[in-house]
Parts: C-alpha cells; structure tokens; sequence
C-alpha cells in the first residue's frame, strides 16, 4: 500500500487549474513571436557563416601543405591532404547551401510579418527548417539543435493557426 501511495504522490503535479491557466494565458503577439524567431534565424545564419570561413581557412591551409608535399615529391602525403581538401569542400557546399536555404526561410519570414499573410506561407517552412536541421545534424549539432527549436515554435504557431496543411516543400541541399 505503501508503494502505491508513493506512485501517486510522486513526480510532478499539474493540475487542473493550472493547466486552464495555461490555456487561458494571453501569448505574446505574432508579430512579436515572428521577430523573435527571426532573430533566432540570424543567430544560426551568423554561425553558419563563422562555420563556413573557418571550413574555408582550414581548406586553403590544407591545399598550401598538399602543394608543398607534392612539390617535395611526397605524393603520399599529398594524397592525404588533398582527400581532407575534397572532404571539407563536401561539406562546405552542404553548409553553404543550409545557410542560403536558412536565408530563404528568414526572407519570407521578414515577409510575413510584414504582410501578416501566415499560415498560408508559414506551412511550407517547417518541412524545409527539419530537412536543415537533419541535414546540419551530423555536421554541426549546435545550429540544427536552434533549428529544431525554431521548427518547434513555428510548428506551435502554425497549430494555433488551425491552418497546419501538409504542403511539402522539397529542398535539394546538395
């Protein structure tokens, strides 16, 4: 009986009333939520580009070093470093291409909520922020852990809406 009593009484308890008061609390205005997730968006799109010209740098050091082994004639080495060049060429191009999709979404977010027109451009976004974030998540876990969040927030708002459709928007990342 004693276990029992524990189970009921343990973890965490929500009631009634404070759920009702959840509910019935006033959320911030849209236009408000939108600036706040667009500015989520800057944030990830800035560190996307810190990503990318750290990629980039590291490349140029690594292409300098397979030209110098290959003019020292240790083409083994050079064949090293010029499979880790292709490499991170590889994924600078998936981290390009995420922040000018990142781009794009942040646009037509700026454009919502200027127009006020949501939920008919909002439902098309959040596929593209999942395929981002999938795409980012092997590479960069930290900008596809903001992603996520922002996908959340807007899957969250376009609920409100009542008008979650399930138009697809396919991104080729590659």
């Amino acid at each position: 009986m004693v276990k029992r009593a524990s189970k009921w009484s343990s973890g965490s308890r929500t009631t009634i009333g404070s759920k009702l008061k959840n509910l019935l609390k006033p959320k911030p205005p849209l236009k408000a939520r939108l600036t706040e997730i667009i500015y989520k968006l800057e944030v990830q799109e800035e560190k996307l580009k810190e990503t990318i010209n750290r990629l980039k740098k590291r490349e140029q050091e690594l292409f300098h070093r397979t030209i110098s082994e290959y003019l020292a004639k240790d083409f083994a080495r050079a064949a090293i470093y010029a499979s880790e060049v292709a490499e991170l060429r590889k994924i600078i191009k998936v981290v390009y291409a995420s922040s000018l999709a990142l781009e794009r979404v942040k646009i037509r977010l700026e454009t919502v909520r200027d127009l006020g027109d949501v939920a008919v451009i909002f439902a098309p976004l959040v596929p593209v922020l999942k395929e981002l974030k999938n795409q980012l998540s092997g590479i960069i876990p930290e900008i596809a852990i903001g992603l996520d969040e922002v996908s959340n927030t807007m899957n969250n708002m376009l609920l409100e809406f009542g008008e979650a459709s399930s138009t697809v928007v396919t991104v080729n990342l590659m």
